[in-house]
Formats: structure tokens, sequence, C-alpha cells
């Protein structure tokens, strides 16, 4: 486990609240300044995890429009899946 700083921690924490408050774009963009300028500064491996991030997100929010139908948008769902007879 990495160990991240407190402004690193603090920007994390507002990301995850601009997702769960339904912007996702918000989060995109933030993603790719921190993406451009960790390869402004070459520091390409840094680079690559938000542009891992920027993938994983694009796909939550490629299946979260998939999940909404209109007049669907303010519901609570929940989900179960089972193997092996377990939940």
């Amino acid at each position: 486990v990495a160990k991240v700083s407190v402004s690193q921690y603090a920007t994390q924490v507002k990301q995850a609240r601009l997702f769960l408050q339904g912007q996702g774009s918000a989060v995109q963009e933030l993603l790719q300044e921190q993406m451009a300028a960790a390869a402004k500064a070459e520091q390409y491996e840094k680079a690559a995890v938000y542009r891992d991030r920027l993938t994983a997100l694009a796909k939550v929010l490629t299946s979260l429009k998939a999940a909404f139908v209109d007049g669907f948008h303010d519901a609570d769902v929940l989900g179960l899946a089972m193997q092996g007879g377990k939940a």
C-alpha cells in the first residue's frame, strides 16, 4: 500500500464526493488535468495511473448511462450476485 500526502488524500476525497454526487464528468476533467501535468513533468508512471483511472471511470459512467432510462433517474437500486449458491 502506497502512502499518500494530505493534499493527495484531499484530492481523492474531492473526486469521490464529486462522483457520488453524480458529477462524473467533473472527475474526468480533474483526472485529465492531473494526467497532463504528470506527463508534462515527465512523471510518466504517475500519468499512466491517471490514464488507467480515466479508463475505469469511463467504463463505470458508460454502464451507469446504460442503466438509467428516461423517467428512472431517482431510484434506490439493489443488486445481488450469486456464485455456487452463495451470495
